[in-house]
């Protein structure tokens, strides 16, 4: 089920995942490794998308670190409850005149899935190439397990985050009242 396009996530949860201050993880890049491998695509990410720009968190094969949000397949990712998939980008009419496609990296192909942290969408996983490709149920299925996971990554970042900024406050606590 599509979602509105010009969504926005949640200001409280991108603040405390506090996403573009932190460097990419190696448990990320294992994510985005694992999904290019198992879709045998050159170029996979994990992303942040926010109000106008698609920051990428971890990335294998592509060059680049942000993009203007609208010219971005993660833009309709991210307002599917399921996985978004695009097999030639070509023959779709909101895609066949993007940069995307039509510009340096020629895209063709994309599936993501989005990326769920206290049931607000922050981001998404994705996969692409510059060959068209079919993307069958069990892959849809693949994807989706994999963007999980990378929920729970950041579900687990922002706790262990939450804990640090605890610790702090008592810490400053204690040492204001001696």
């Amino acid at each position: 089920m599509e979602r509105d396009l010009i969504q926005d996530p949640p200001i409280s949860v991108t603040e405390a995942l506090r996403i573009l201050d932190g460097l990419p993880d190696w448990h990320y890049d294992c994510v985005t490794a694992i999904a290019a491998h198992l879709f045998k695509t050159p170029i996979a990410a994990i992303s942040y998308v926010g109000r106008t720009k698609v920051w990428f968190r971890s990335k294998s094969g592509l060059e680049i670190d942000e993009l203007p949000r609208e010219v971005t397949f993660c833009s309709y990712t991210v307002n599917q409850a399921d996985p978004f998939v695009i097999e030639d980008a070509t023959q779709d009419e909101r895609f066949k005149d993007s940069p995307l496609v039509t510009g340096e990296l020629g895209l063709r192909f994309y599936a993501g899935c989005s990326i769920v942290v206290d049931g607000e969408t922050v981001g998404a996983l994705c996969v692409t190439d510059q060959q068209p490709q079919t993307f069958s149920t069990d892959d849809r299925a693949a994807i989706a397990l994999l963007a999980n996971l990378a929920s729970a990554l950041m579900q687990s970042e922002m706790r262990i985050k939450e804990l640090s900024d605890e610790v702090v406050e008592l810490r400053n606590g204690t040492e204001s009242a001696a």
